[in-house]
């Protein structure tokens, strides 16, 4: 792979420097259907013809987030990895597809998801499997996406029929768990497919929203493989289907509280864009997303079922742009966090269960 010019910028008085490599730099416009404004950029810094900004408070976030450390720390960068077992013999490494992951400030290691297994795992910063956590009374199939937010944990089955047709229990649900040690247990849960159902069919939720998600019922087509809990909001990334202009869909779901004991429902579609690396040429499905301050990372993977190609892409949801960042030509990106070192981030790639899955680090601005 060519790796490209590395851009240097200055982050509130740190020299961060960005090494891109692959396909990098396109932006392309986001569809907004909620325009309500966001925090926005103090600081302006102009690199050729791209304006790269600083939003306000980017800095405090980074730097009040315990765990994490400023520097690389030895550890290379932007080089594909097997993800292994700590302990050889105790998790079949194989066996662990992994659809998604998150950073936990708090045991300074990742937690990964499962398409293929029930079981919680958690993995070392150095990429090594250390434990696979069963917790009593979630049953998950599917598992998608993974999320923490105020020491709260959330995991959401994709809400996608199986092979023969069926919607099971197991797979339509939001689990939240509370810490319990260095493990979580379970707090409670919420039926998406339940709330996707009634929201298709409350007038106060407006007809674009409503059309898309009763369409998308109707045809057994849904596949929510991305999520993010931002306070009491819940955001759900659908890889499938896509709206009616062939664009991916972000929905928001307010009120999160108040709907695990059955409160009134508000939502609407709050993006919808393309994953591609041309101008014109169709959209990746999205396959996890996170949100960082006034921007999110998406991943998205090839919709063909014959070619493994990936890739990431940064939105500035403000101002309507997303930026392709990186094309992986032979590996399936399933999911993306935050790590341990600054100015990082972490990628995971499934190995459909004939290899084992890996992981990169990647630099971002």
């Amino acid at each position: 792979m060519m790796r490209q010019p590395g851009i240097a910028l200055l982050l509130n008085g740190c020299l961060l420097a960005l090494a891109l490599s692959g396909a990098t730099g396109h932006c392309f416009a986001a569809s907004e259907t909620n325009t309500s404004s966001m925090s926005r950029v103090e600081e302006r810094q102009r690199f050729g013809d791209e304006t790269l900004t600083d939003a306000a408070g980017w800095s405090d976030l980074l730097n009040t987030v315990v765990g994490r450390v400023p520097a690389h720390g030895g550890v290379a960068v932007d080089k594909i990895r097997k993800i292994k077992v700590k302990s050889p013999g105790s998790i079949p490494a194989r066996s662990v597809e992994a659809s998604g992951l998150v950073w936990d400030t708090f045991t300074h290691s990742y937690w990964l998801v499962s398409d293929e297994s029930g079981a919680l795992f958690e993995m070392s910063a150095e990429g090594e499997l250390l434990q696979a956590l069963e917790i009593d009374g979630l049953e998950m199939d599917d598992a998608e996406s993974i999320s923490i937010d105020q020491q709260r944990l959330f995991i959401a089955g994709s809400v996608s029929v199986n092979k023969s047709g069926v919607l099971k229990e197991s797979r339509r649900k939001l689990f939240q768990c509370a810490r319990a040690g260095r493990g979580w247990r379970l707090e409670r849960e919420l039926d998406l497919h339940r709330l996707l159902v009634d929201l298709s069919q409350t007038k106060s939720v407006d007809m674009q929203t409503r059309s898309y998600l009763t369409a998308a019922l109707r045809q057994q087509a849904i596949d929510i493989e991305a999520h993010q809990v931002r306070g009491d909001t819940l955001y759900l990334g659908f890889k499938a289907p896509l709206n009616s202009l062939g664009q991916v869909v972000v929905l928001k779901v307010d009120g999160l509280e108040a709907l695990f004991s059955g409160g009134p429902l508000q939502a609407s579609i709050w993006r919808s864009f393309k994953l591609h690396f041309n101008e014109g040429a169709g959209t990746m499905a999205l396959s996890d997303m996170l949100f960082l301050d006034d921007r999110i990372y998406l991943t998205g993977v090839n919709r063909g079922h014959t070619d493994p190609a990936s890739g990431l892409w940064q939105m500035e949801y403000a101002r309507n742009r997303i930026t392709s960042i990186r094309l992986f030509a032979e590996h399936k990106a399933e999911g993306v966090a935050i790590g341990p070192v600054i100015g990082e981030l972490t990628i995971v790639f499934d190995g459909g269960g004939k290899t084992e899955s890996r992981y990169v680090r990647i630099p971002f601005d």
